[in-house]
């Protein structure tokens, strides 16, 4: 489609909103079958008789009902739930009050099936529509009490403690009065619980907060009849989307709603008040800013409708655009609820993710910013955690990408306002550690999510292809995504065409908005498809002060080339490993401060594996899908490099020490790890970011873990408590384990000691192994020795307990608890074996015991003895290891074949322990159905699948390091690391003597 022609339906659609306002019935909502099943049930008394006031409405609902007994659930299970419930009251009503109709109540009967057999899967911590919990109840009762319809279901219990909590706080008499509360859009909910006569006065032209369904419900429950209401039924079925065929909408009229939506959206992504239409702009312009004026900058979705930070930001946004001096200091004042972020409406109880992008983007575009600058900094603190925690979803909208979106676009307002040199007290910290990393995460994540070639109506797909172009036209620009650049602007552009090429067909509405039930809107779905089409084009040229946020790693494309080359990549574009790899590096310099004290070692050692822990991690989580939040990711970086440190650190201090001294090193170990006082910690559950005083915290992005020392006489008890506490105490004191239960805090620190102790017990093995008079291993059952010696000392099994913590522990059930038992040793030896395999030539270099040796005859040992202590290092498994050279080459690749071969059927096992694993999690076979408080339904459905994500994300993480470690051995040699340390040493004296 040419620029033209996109105008010029910009300009049709802006035309049609000015009409609308007019006529004092805009709205482009998809009707529903819930609000229009509410006006199918009202009757009037006329003349001594009384008559329903809408059968076209009634017929309406019996000509949508599906053939399995319920109604649409347009985008969620909630809403075939609520469509249902209304309709099968409607039918009730009709039934009860009409003569016999058995067509009638074979609708009935059909819907009572349906209902039954939906309502016994309801999962309460899933998708749940605004007042679904107060809403269900109120028509369960309803049906009751006159259709005699008892509905029992495992979720009701807990359904209706849901609705207690939500009407905890409720008085008849708040309704009375003059205090605000979004109940008036529900009014159908406090049927027999107020009284309808005392709210009379609390309609808006005729509504009750201009909801059909509601003003419904007051028009039949008040005692005396009001024409009033009555007209405005009547103008939302004549006018309303329906045009007369019964329906309605879930909310009527919403000029304010569409106006600001459509004109925002339209004018961010590139059109001109001239291509929109002067008149039409002037017209809408004048509109937005008459009832912004009147009401103060408070305005909701209609006008005198209970005003919401939403449609008070986006209105505020659109006139800004539209050149007019905005004041956005009432609504932050009006909307803000604590010291972290925005309600939608007064006294909401869950925050909305897209409510704070939009008052954050409105006062990033008022001409006051600098005055709302501790709010901004809040706010976007705020937006970044909880990207970070995972807890994006929004409310108002069922697409993620929605929300990406948004944040995609404030956050980039909010870089550019700082690269102008505005906002210049904004933590660099935070630009670097939390806004970079998600903006990077934002383009990744959709890049990965959509395929930008298709654009399929029937799968609702065309509103939500248009949320993922608007995100990378936003993001494109950003110097750090160089890399991805030409694949961005290739994707933009792939979606641009597919959108185009249903140019000449009416957009269907997406039904992604969240009223009681879903709903599309048919300006909107235009409005973002257009604003895709557009033609991109920077509006900002970004300096170096903004590039030097995120560094350029050296490494990116040596560690693209490694992965792209690995068994579990191989069928991967490059580009999606390329961006993986970009996103993973992009925690680099906070992963290297936060560790900077762990890392003792770095200036002396090459800590290769610095650069990939973070890439493995992303990789997995991306390419596979899975999208587990961000601080799980981070709290397993760090906990990998922590690990692979003291894990070099364990074998450097434990060289040179005899069996008795490794064996009091043990005693130490134990003891240390014994005494360290978890009961003190209990039930304390910590928390990310204080966003007004950040404190810091165990793991913290911003802060540096406690040091190992590297000079630590392990069998002084009082020296190795200096050298491991703080390791320990980070680990066990972290806040997303800390609160956990007893047996888990017990379990963790049960394997955090083996962990560190087995160490020992390797370091016991090796000296028995190089001390041997005779060329053989000291060990007769490789078997054992692997499964009690060696991979203990692999952190698998540590890690994964520790993983476990971060979700609040896995089901207690036992059957589940083995699973996960045997998952975790499965992982450990198949790691420990193609550890082994990887670092042959260093365990061969510093006479250590490897699995190899097991598979090495006699002579073949002695000699690469022999040639390990003289090569210092620089063997190569590959070559010959001796002068005679042909035999043991042969003999040690033989042996590593071998070792490969059971290492192969290890990563089997692994995977079939992690598939059983993962069916038990998501059936719920031995998930309780309560947690320890006795809550019920302890095992959702969400909880099951995140749950079952994590054992994939570890598994894949194995594997990954496993196939790592086929082509390159990470960590740092022994020798090489104390030549290091020497170096250093004699450079300080160096510097020492100048100075003196």
């Amino acid at each position: 489609m040419g620029t033209t022609a996109m105008e010029q339906r910009a300009q049709q659609l802006c035309q049609r909103l000015a009409d609308g306002v007019t006529e004092s019935s805009l709205c482009s909502l998809t009707t529903a079958i819930y609000d229009t099943a509410w006006l199918a049930m009202v009757s009037k008394a006329d003349g001594g008789e009384v008559h329903w006031l809408f059968p076209e409405s009634l017929q309406f609902i019996l000509d949508q009902q599906l053939p399995g007994g319920g109604w649409a659930s347009y985008a969620t299970k909630a809403d075939g739930i609520l469509n249902t419930l209304a309709a099968l009251l409607a039918l009730v009503k009709h039934h009860k009050g009409d003569q016999p109709n058995e067509s009638l109540q074979a609708a009935i009967r059909k819907a009572v099936d349906y209902l039954d057999a939906v309502l016994q899967t309801l999962d309460l911590d899933g998708n749940l529509s605004v007042g679904f919990e107060i809403l269900v109840p109120a028509m369960l009762e309803m049906l009751e009490s006159q259709g005699g319809v008892h509905f029992a279901f495992p979720a009701r219990g807990r359904l209706l403690e849901l609705e207690a909590t939500k009407m905890e706080a409720f008085r008849p008499d708040l309704l009375y009065y003059n205090t605000e509360s979004t109940l008036f859009h529900s009014l159908e909910a406090l049927v027999g619980k107020i009284d309808f006569d005392r709210i009379r006065h609390r309609k808006v032209f005729g509504s009750m907060m201009a909801s059909p369904a509601s003003t419904a419900a007051y028009l039949m429950n008040a005692t005396s009849w009001d024409e009033e209401a009555e007209m405005y039924l009547r103008k939302s079925v004549k006018h309303g989307p329906g045009k007369g065929n019964g329906a309605v909408p879930s909310a009527f009229p919403t000029p304010i709603f569409e106006i600001s939506w459509t004109i925002s959206t339209l004018l961010q992504s590139g059109y001109s008040t001239a291509g929109l239409g002067h008149n039409n702009m002037s017209h809408l312009a004048s509109y937005l800013q008459k009832h912004y004026t009147a009401q103060n900058g408070l305005v909701g979705f209609a006008p005198l409708i209970q005003a919401d930070a939403d449609d008070s930001s986006r209105v505020a946004i659109c006139l800004s655009f539209l050149g007019h001096q905005v004041e956005t200091k009432p609504q932050v004042a009006h909307f803000r609820s604590d010291l972290t972020h925005f309600h939608t409406y007064i006294n909401e109880r869950d925050a909305s993710f897209s409510a704070n992008c939009n008052v954050l983007r409105a006062m990033l575009e008022s001409g006051d910013f600098d005055d709302h600058f501790t709010r901004i900094e809040i706010a976007s603190q705020y937006l970044c955690e909880l990207w970070w925690d995972g807890r994006m979803e929004d409310k108002w909208n069922t697409s993620p990408q929605y929300s990406m979106m948004l944040l995609a676009e404030t956050l980039v307002k909010l870089l550019e306002l700082w690269d102008r040199g505005h906002l210049t007290q904004l933590s660099t910290a935070f630009l670097q550690n939390r806004l970079s990393v998600t903006l990077i995460q934002l383009a990744t994540r959709t890049l990965n999510n959509h395929n930008f070639g298709t654009a399929r109506r029937t799968e609702g797909s065309t509103e939500i292809l248009a949320y993922a172009i608007l995100t990378l036209k936003a993001l494109y620009s950003l110097l750090w995504l160089g890399t991805l650049s030409e694949e961005l602007l290739s994707r933009v552009r792939q979606g641009q065409e597919a959108l185009s090429s249903f140019s000449a067909v009416a957009y269907e509405p997406q039904y992604v908005w969240v009223e009681k039930v879903t709903y599309g809107s048919f300006s909107l779905t235009e409005a973002y498809s257009l604003a895709a089409m557009h033609p991109t084009k920077p509006t900002h040229v970004w300096t170096v002060k903004v590039k030097n946020l995120v560094p350029a790693v050296p490494a990116q494309e040596k560690i693209t080339h490694m992965f792209g080359k690995l068994r579990c990549f191989e069928s991967e574009p490059a580009w999606k490993i390329r961006a993986c790899v970009l996103e993973g590096l992009a925690f680099l310099p906070q992963l290297r401060y936060s560790c900077q004290n762990i890392l003792a070692g770095e200036k002396t050692a090459k800590n290769e594996y610095l650069s990939f822990i973070p890439c493995t991690w992303v990789v997995i989580n991306n390419i596979r899908k899975l999208y587990l939040e961000t601080y799980l990711l981070w709290d397993m970086m760090v906990l990998t490099l922590s690990n692979f440190r003291v894990d070099e650190w364990m074998e450097t201090v434990t060289r040179g020490i005899d069996v008795a001294g490794l064996l009091r090193a043990k005693d130490n170990i134990r003891s240390l790890c014994e005494g360290h006082n978890l009961d003190e910690h209990a039930g304390v559950k910590g928390t990310r970011i204080d966003t007004v005083n950040p404190k810091p915290l165990p793991f913290s992005p911003d802060r540096a873990l406690p040091a190992v020392q590297q000079a630590t006489n392990v069998r002084d008890f009082a020296s190795l408590h200096a050298a491991l506490s703080p390791y320990i105490s980070t680990v066990l004191e972290h806040p997303r384990t800390d609160g956990s239960s007893s047996s888990y805090r017990a379990s963790l620190r049960a394997d955090l000691g083996t962990f560190l102790n087995s160490h020992i017990d390797q370091a016991i093995a090796n000296l028995s192994f190089s001390a041997q008079a005779s060329p053989s291993v000291p060990f007769e059952d490789f078997s054992n020795w692997l499964r009690t010696v060696s991979t203990p000392s692999v952190s698998a099994h540590f890690s994964f307990t520790f993983l476990t913590g971060l979700m609040d522990g896995l089901p207690s059930d036992p059957g589940v608890r083995y699973l996960s038992q045997e998952f975790s040793a499965c992982v450990a030896v198949m790691s420990r074996m193609y550890n082994d395999l990887g670092s042959l030539a260093r365990d061969m270099a510093e006479q250590n015991l490897n699995c190899s040796n097991f598979f090495l005859d006699g002579s073949i040992q002695e000699k690469s003895k022999f040639n390990g202590s003289r090569a210092k290092g620089n063997l190569d498994t590959h070559h010959d290891v001796s002068e005679e050279g042909t035999d043991a080459k042969t003999q040690l690749a033989r042996a590593k074949a071998r070792l490969e071969t059971l290492a192969a059927y290890e990563r089997d096992a692994a995977g079939l322990a992690g598939a059983r694993l993962i069916s038990a999690l998501l059936t719920g076979d031995g998930c309780s159905s309560s947690d320890a408080a006795g809550n019920g339904l302890f095992c959702s459905r969400r909880k099951r699948m995140k749950w079952a994500d994590a054992v994939r994300l570890f598994l894949g993480v194995a594997e990954l390091y496993a196939d790592l470690y086929l082509v390159k051995d990470l960590s740092n040699r022994q020798q090489q690391q104390q030549d290091g340390e020497d170096g250093e040493d004699g450079r300080r004296q160096g510097r020492k003597r100048k100075r003196e």
